[in-house]
């Protein structure tokens, strides 16, 4: 995640008074006044100035993304240092140091292996830049640069594995080990989807099905684009139709006396030639997938599975050898036929490359999360390797593309006479240029913040004087939180982010913004999306949450959905008790009663709500200025519900995935007692920890009692870790308090492999099921809590809990449960009184 803060506040002021100076008595002039301050706004924005700041905080979960994050802007600035007044590729070459710090961006970033002496030099780098600093004095260094102290030992611990790959356990694989298990597609090859290879993998009928839908789709998509070229080539065989310059450049390029049939023709290949040379029509925001890109990069690529060398290697003595072998591949390409070079010179000379590559090239650490590696025991995983086109379309589009070309009009051509490295290197010395300007100016300050970022949100709120002091905002114009959301759910990141969103301004209206990524194709609507955390629409979340989606047409395959705070919709429709309880009992099943999902399958919705989300969510409704009282009698009722005192509502349960918030005509009745333990449990913590006032209290009368944290060892359940077990799953994990065990609701497959390949819920496998019986039953059956944390690799559970109702259920036997598929796993009976305190 991204989060952004842009400060101006001179021109903010300079803005309010020229509005007021001309506005005075004028009150229908303000729309003319508004314009007018805007272009006071473009003519200073280059100008130097002081007032100006941009505040960027990078966020992620994976510290060895952020150490990866932060060597990459330190090298970029340290290159712009280097060559200050770049103008052109070749001086970046004439410096060898910018050249080597190029190099190891280069190879570190974007590939599995390296030569030996950018190895050296990334090493030398991670001693420098971290292991040899202190938090402290790396700030001070790199004063554009802040990191909170109790993040630096995460980041060093990175860094220090990178430095000494010796420090690996399990081991890193030999070079040729990890390049063999890359997959680069053939660049030349019309690619399809391999149905039999899906079909081999035994993969269940529901999703073969999806993938044909893929297929047929892409295929589709593939013929329309052809269908859409073919037309456009068509339509220039009418002269009358085409632009005089286009008439006068193919006079100029015919022979003398032409006919009409020969300029026709003449026209068709150009723009057919032009087509190829932007990708064709399906690739016209990445012309890098073009057959006429990057040729040689993208056969290399191809051949070794890594990336080509640039020829500049001759400048530096430690990669002699290396730029040798280089300048003879460069030698076999033909400049006037590009991708048609001799196959067979070239494949000689890319074997003896291989061989050097395989014996002298060094495993590329930065690839490498040591915790990961552990976790998987060693193995290393596929990778399809679309490393020119990823980066191409992801940092090098049209966009930037037109902005570093300025006056170039033949810019998409780009691909076709650049080789991938020149691409990459002058991304990033723009990149080092851009910061070197901000940073010279003092107006840039960049945030590295390791760990989740709700619970970035929840330090920022809290710590809001902290940050004050040291210069840092606690509030953001943009939130870009890419396809977070995606794992933690809408609902658990408004609760969290939104209150951190900035007043809009004249200069810039503050919005969160998100996308979907994960198994986005599921869903038919965004508002099926937004249902499956939040239990309404988004329409409906304008007026409730005040929250709005600002996209005119908001989708799951839109590139971003924005969200805006927005009070109006409350304000012109204020909200009825009824519709706010029926909201929350509804939201509250859903965490407590989350549809059943087939857990063979890796397409499916996440739903990572719990009980402790809907409390947080409870009190983010307080905050949003609901009435106490309406928080109060929802919770009395929830948890008064039993067998002879159901819960009556006209929420519905969801029963399928994914769904849309559903209200039904007529009252429904509930027994949710199964679930009123867990309750009390988290209002309890709740209370202890004030995060709730203490009103609500005196008017549930649940107990206040200290809290501790316990941990369990799970012993023979290794299988969730070792047969594949998705980490979507692990966000399901809760267990159950019966007075007995009841095996009818394990899965009765012994051989967890083949429970993996049968696509039927567990129900349809011989157990019962516990989802109905819970709600049929209520705390009959048991107790679910579904607030637990799940450590896939120690096979530890741990849960917070009130010790009275600890030492009340404590010769409880515990069960995990996964809340998608609805069932206990096996594992040997234990008792909840087997929890050990963690200190």
């Amino acid at each position: 995640a991204t989060i952004l803060d842009i400060h101006h506040q001179k021109m903010k002021s300079s803005i309010l008074r020229k509005s007021k100076s001309k506005g005075k008595g004028k009150s229908k002039g303000k729309g003319g006044n508004k314009k007018k301050s805007r272009g006071k706004v473009n003519d200073n924005s280059n100008a130097k100035n002081k007032d100006f700041k941009i505040h960027i905080t990078m966020n992620d979960i994976n510290a060895q993304v952020l150490v990866k994050d932060i060597l990459v802007l330190i090298l970029s600035h340290r290159i712009a240092t280097l060559v200050p007044n770049l103008k052109d590729f070749q001086a970046l070459c004439d410096n060898n140091e910018a050249f080597l710090l190029t190099c190891v961006i280069y190879y570190a970033t974007l590939a599995y292996a390296m030569p030996s002496a950018i190895y050296d030099k990334l090493q030398s780098l991670m001693k420098e830049i971290f292991l040899d600093s202190t938090c402290k004095s790396f700030c001070e260094k790199y004063p554009w640069l802040y990191i909170d102290e109790h993040h630096w030992p995460a980041f060093q611990k990175i860094a220090s594995f990178w430095a000494d790959t010796a420090k690996y356990d399990p081991p890193l694989s030999s070079t040729k080990g990890i390049l063999n298990h890359l997959t680069p597609r053939d660049p030349f090859s019309d690619t399809t989807i391999d149905l039999s290879r899906f079909e081999a993998m035994g993969l269940p009928p529901s999703q073969m099905e999806q993938i044909r839908q893929m297929d047929a789709s892409r295929n589709m998509r593939d013929k329309m684009a052809k269908d859409d070229m073919d037309n456009l080539l068509e339509s220039y065989r009418d002269m009358s139709t085409w632009p005089d310059s286009f008439k006068q450049a193919a006079s100029e390029n015919c022979r003398e006396g032409a006919s009409d049939e020969e300029l026709i023709e003449f026209g068709i290949d150009t723009v057919k030639h032009q087509f190829e040379i932007e990708g064709g029509h399906e690739n016209k925001d990445n012309p890098s997938k073009s057959k006429t890109a990057m040729v040689l990069d993208k056969k290399f690529l191809f051949a070794i599975h890594t990336l080509l060398p640039p020829q500049q290697f001759a400048n530096l003595p430690a990669l002699k050898r290396d730029a040798t072998l280089a300048r003879d591949i460069y030698e076999e390409d033909d400049p006037e036929v590009k991708g048609r070079t001799s196959s067979s010179s070239l494949t000689k000379v890319l074997q003896k490359y291989r061989e050097h590559i395989h014996s002298q090239w060094k495993v590329n650490p930065v690839q490498s999360d040591p915790d990961y590696r552990a976790y998987k025991r060693g193995v290393d995983e596929r990778d399809d390797a679309f490393i020119i086109e990823e980066f191409c379309g992801m940092f090098f589009h049209p966009g930037i593309q037109k902005t570093l070309f300025v006056g170039n009009d033949n810019w998409t051509g780009v691909f076709h006479y650049w080789t991938f490295f020149q691409i990459v290197a002058i991304f990033y010395v723009n990149t080092g240029k851009a910061i070197s300007n901000l940073v010279a100016d003092g107006n840039l300050t960049m945030e590295v913040s390791y760990g989740s970022v709700l619970d970035l949100g929840k330090y920022i709120h809290t710590n809001a004087s902290k940050r004050l002091n040291a210069g840092l905002p606690s509030s953001f114009s943009r939130m870009m939180l890419s396809n977070v959301p995606d794992y933690v759910g809408l609902l658990s990141t408004f609760t969290q982010l939104s209150p951190l969103l900035a007043k809009d301004s004249m200069v810039m209206p503050s919005t969160l913004r998100s996308n979907v990524l994960l198994n986005t194709g599921i869903f038919n609507s965004y508002d099926e999306y937004v249902s499956g955390t939040l239990a309404m629409t988004a329409e409906q979340s304008a007026r409730l949450l005040r929250l709005r989606v600002l996209e005119e047409k908001p989708d799951v395959w839109n590139h971003w959905n924005r969200w805006g705070v927005d009070e109006r919709p409350a304000q012109k429709n204020p909200i009825a008790f009824v519709e706010f309880k029926t909201w929350l009992h509804r939201l509250y099943m859903m965490c407590v009663l989350p549809p059943p999902r087939d857990i063979t399958s890796s397409v499916a919705e996440r739903r990572p709500n719990t009980v402790g989300l809907f409390l947080n969510t409870c009190k983010y409704c307080i905050d949003l200025g609901y009435p106490v009282h309406w928080i109060t009698t929802i919770l009395d009722q929830l948890l008064s519900s039993s067998y002879s005192n159901p819960l009556t509502t006209k929420a519905l349960i969801a029963n399928q995935s994914p769904s849309t918030a559903m209200v039904s005509k007529k009252p429904k009745r509930y027994n949710l007692s199964a679930f009123r333990l867990e309750l009390e449990n988290q209002l309890s913590l709740f209370m202890q920890n004030g995060l709730l006032p203490d009103t609500i209290l005196s008017m549930t009368n649940v107990p206040v009692a200290s809290e501790k944290m316990y941990h369990l060892k799970i012993k023979e359940m290794e299988y969730l870790a070792r047969t594949g077990m998705k980490v979507q799953n692990l966000f399901n994990i809760g267990f159950l308090l019966q007075k007995e065990t009841d095996d009818g609701y394990k899965k009765k497959e012994e051989n967890p492999f083949l429970a993996m390949m049968i696509d039927a819920p567990t129900s349809q496998h011989g157990s019962k099921s516990l989802r109905y019986d819970l709600l049929r039953q209520g705390n009959r059956v048991g107790h679910l809590f579904s607030c637990a944390g799940y450590n896939a690799v120690t096979n530890v559970i741990s849960f917070c809990m009130c010790e009275a109702i600890f030492e009340e259920y404590r010769d409880y036997f515990l069960s995990i449960v996964t809340t998608d598929s609805w069932h206990c796993v096996n594992h040997p009976a234990i008792r909840l009184g087997e929890a050990s305190i963690i200190a």
